[in-house]
């Protein structure tokens, strides 16, 4: 189940992903999301990876880009295919996100990008946040 974090202003999203079928949940939110490879970051000394997408947020009228963090726990490994690092500036087009279970509770969470782009990170367990940000952010 997928759990709303702490308050949050109108109506932007703070939630927090454990299993599958959260993950689920943030796969449908960010489904459509542009991410510049710019604004990416795998920061193993810490296990993290995180991203600032511009999701579609289908609530708005007429539907608008809303800028969205997320950031997954205890990740191993993050590796590319199908995407040219030297291009901090491209842009990819998520479609989707999918957990494939290996030795519980460690894994492997795919980001699915249009052309067949993948992000695939090596995970210890999935745990992860997806959170709105202030109107104010799109400079980070």
């Amino acid at each position: 189940m997928t759990h709303r974090l702490g308050p949050t202003h109108s109506d932007d999203l703070k939630l927090m992903a454990i299993d599958s079928e959260d993950l689920a949940v943030f796969s449908a939110h960010l489904q459509d999301a542009e991410l510049r490879l710019d604004r990416i970051a795998f920061l193993p000394n810490q296990k993290r990876f995180a991203f600032v997408a511009e999701r579609l947020d289908r609530q708005m009228t007429p539907p608008a880009r809303k800028s969205t963090g997320v950031h997954f726990e205890g990740v191993l490994q993050a590796r590319q295919q199908q995407i040219a690092p030297d291009k901090r500036d491209q842009i990819l087009h998520l479609l989707a996100i999918t957990f494939t279970p290996g030795i519980a509770p460690a894994g492997q969470v795919i980001l699915h990008c249009a052309q067949g782009q993948l992000i695939k990170l090596d995970v210890e367990f999935l745990e992860a946040v997806l959170a709105d940000l202030p109107d104010d952010s799109k400079e980070l």
